[in-house]
């Protein structure tokens, strides 16, 4: 009923326009057309008015038209200029049309094929299909200077059939202008597509996407319920799914294969979203240096994953939600952003089990692989790395992991929550592992190392247990030996100057220390805390005065020569002192031999909390403000030298 009521509406319009117009003309084609002058001055131009006569056969709109000695360029097709003319076979529209007006040939049921040759128009039938109820319209030409093709221009022409190709020279595609043309099989476009452009195509198989295409509108290819393969080809195709990005193949239930042409350089936001029939493997080819926002979540049939060499940045939610995932092969060789602040790329890939990192690749970015906690077994990290960056494989849950000695730095947390790892492989050596930045400066981020929950590190394949570190080494880098607990000594180089913050913490193992540098190399926040403070100390001959007065080496209550050095080369003071009582409540007594002339009250940390100068061969100490603990009593001598003992504060 109310397709009756607007084509009636539409036959007093038509029937209003057909006295309605400036002069008559026969056309090529032989059929005497009705025309209005839309410009009566240069450049002069004139519209198509509604017909009067019943047009038959083959029409060809002419692209001038002379009358009274002026000739007329023919821009336009009115509003149901030929609505109802079922004896039309085909028409052809020349390159000088701009404009085409509403439902011009709507009932036009005997048009089999449309010659389209407007080079340039750029509206067409507005909301309504200018070819509406041409139901025997089979073939669709369109001419090769053709730059755009109008919104709704071909719209519910259903029986238009078989292989649209759209000519290179076509630019734009308008919103909906292709919608419900349920015959077409296979498109081939080369012009960037608006919205629901090719939406209800249900027969299509196949589409291919040119290399001029720089952007798909939102639902372009909406309830294409037979498309199998997308050919994307579009070299820098920046835009897909409008500026509030819509799903562009919502509703494909059929595709099952994407081939991402060699040329391909961007892979827009949200392009393959939700594609969950997509299956088997995708592979970025080497030319994309870019994979958007959600490029590709939820496309939960897919297996395997390879991504190209020249991939620079992976933005967040990427591959979110891709469940089947079960292979990545990274062979991005510089990618140096992957996820964002709030969104990693890989998060739902629950059964991702397989991470091949190819042999050139030099970067693992921030968050690269956080959340892939399905990965397990062996992560091998290739000679060609040189940075592990924050939370790269944060709640990975591999066993082991292999370093290479190209790795100069690893960043916060890159190994966080793997809880599963048990071993560290490291393919270089000792100098070379020391040489290593592993960023984190808190008990939160030290994680970076991966030994803070491994624990056992693997030189050549063998377990360190007795650490050397060369005479080459000049400084022992923040975390480097943190959690590992397998080491039970450490001999520290003769060209050590400094021991980062917790590079020794928590190696429960040690139960001694050598260090063969005479002046003690400086240490930087606690590298040594929670190791056992009672464990022997070896220092050069001649040097335990100097280790006991260095800031931070006081954790340590047994500084000791080294057994090799003679006996007369240092005094221990420590026979000729008693300190009593231990555990002590509020006085402590300390009486010597030698005059002392300082006390030094130390608390495990290394920090001085009392100084108290003495200048006799005994010392009260009041130690009532000092809470219950561990502590350190240094005492300095009228001969200046030094020692120190642990007393226990009640």
């Amino acid at each position: 009923m109310k397709r009756f009521f607007t084509l009636l509406i539409f036959a007093v319009l038509c029937g209003g326009y057909a006295m309605a117009y400036d002069f008559s003309a026969v056309c090529e084609s032989g059929q005497t057309l009705y025309y209005n002058i839309t410009s009566s001055t240069e450049p002069y131009t004139v519209a198509v008015a509604s017909h009067s006569d019943n047009i038959v056969g083959d029409l060809i709109i002419p692209e001038y038209v002379t009358y009274n000695g002026i000739t007329y360029s023919v821009t336009k097709v009115t509003l149901g200029a030929f609505s109802g003319c079922s004896g039309l076979t085909s028409v052809t529209i020349p390159n000088s049309v701009t404009f085409i007006g509403a439902r011009a040939f709507v009932d036009c049921s005997g048009i089999t094929t449309v010659n389209f040759n407007a080079t340039n128009c750029t509206s067409m039938g507005s909301e309504y299909s200018p070819f509406e109820g041409c139901d025997a319209f089979t073939t669709l030409n369109i001419g090769e200077n053709v730059t755009n093709i109008p919104s709704y221009a071909f719209k519910d022409c259903s029986s238009l059939t078989g292989t649209l190709t759209i000519p290179n020279s076509v630019t734009y595609i308008g919103a909906y202008a292709f919608k419900n043309c349920s015959g077409l099989t296979e498109v081939i476009v080369d012009g960037s597509i608006g919205s629901s452009a090719f939406s209800g195509c249900s027969s299509m198989i196949s589409l291919t996407i040119g290399q001029s295409v720089t952007s798909i509108g939102s639902y372009a290819f909406e309830g294409c319920v037979s498309l199998t393969t997308v050919n994307f080809n579009a070299t820098n195709c920046t835009t897909m799914g409008g500026s509030i990005p819509n799903h562009v193949f919502i509703g494909c239930s059929s595709l099952t294969t994407l081939n991402i042409g060699n040329d391909v350089t961007n892979i827009p936001k949200y392009a393959f979203k939700d594609c969950n029939t997509l299956t088997g493997t995708l592979t970025i080819p080497n030319s994309v240096t870019n994979i958007d926002i959600s490029a590709f979540s939820g496309c939960s049939s897919l297996n395997t994953l390879s991504i190209g060499e020249s991939v620079t940045t992976i933005a967040g939610n990427a591959f979110k939600d891709c469940s089947g995932l079960a292979i990545v092969n990274f062979n991005a060789i510089n990618c140096t952003t992957m996820g964002n602040s709030s969104n990693t790329v890989f998060s739902g890939c629950t059964s991702l089990t397989t991470l091949n990192i190819g042999p050139n690749v030099t970067n693992i970015p921030d968050k690269a692989f956080k959340g892939c906690s399905s990965l397990t077994g062996a992560l091998t990290i290739p000679n060609s790395v040189t940075n592990i960056c924050s939370e790269a494989f944060h709640t990975c849950h591999f066993t082991s992991v292999t370093i290479s000695n190209s790795v100069t730095s690893i960043g916060d947390n890159a190994f966080g929550g793997c809880s599963g790892l048990s071993a560290v492989y490291y393919t270089g050596t000792i100098a070379q592992w020391c040489n290593i930045t592993f960023s984190g400066t808190t008990l939160t981020t030290v994680t970076s190392n991966p030994l803070v929950i491994a624990h056992n590190l693997y030189i050549n394949n063998s377990l360190v247990t007795d650490l050397v570190i060369p005479n080459t080494v000049t400084e022992i880098k923040q975390n480097a030996f943190i959690g590992a607990s397998c080491l039970t000594s450490v001999t520290i180089g003769n060209s050590v100057t400094g021991i980062g913050s917790f590079a020794f913490y928590s190696c429960s193992g040690l139960t001694s220390i050598t260090s063969l540098a005479t002046n003690p190399p400086t240490l930087y926040s606690v590298p040594f805390w929670l190791v056992n403070a009672d464990i022997p100390v070896y220092v050069p001959c001649g040097c335990v005065s100097a280790y006991n007065n260095a800031n931070g080496w006081n954790y340590f209550t047994n500084i000791q020569q080294n057994p090799d050095c003679p006996t007369d080369i240092e005094e221990n003071i420590i026979e000729k002192l008693e300190l009593y009582p231990n555990p002590v409540g509020n006085i402590l007594n300390i009486t010597s031999l030698e005059t002392i002339s300082e006390i030094e009250i130390v608390n495990v940390m290394g920090q001085v909390l009392k100084r108290i100068e003495v200048n006799s061969d005994n010392a009260v100490c009041d130690v009532e403000d000092l809470k219950a603990g561990v502590y350190v009593v240094r005492i300095h001598a009228a001969s200046a030298t030094l020692s120190q003992r642990k007393f226990v504060k009640k």
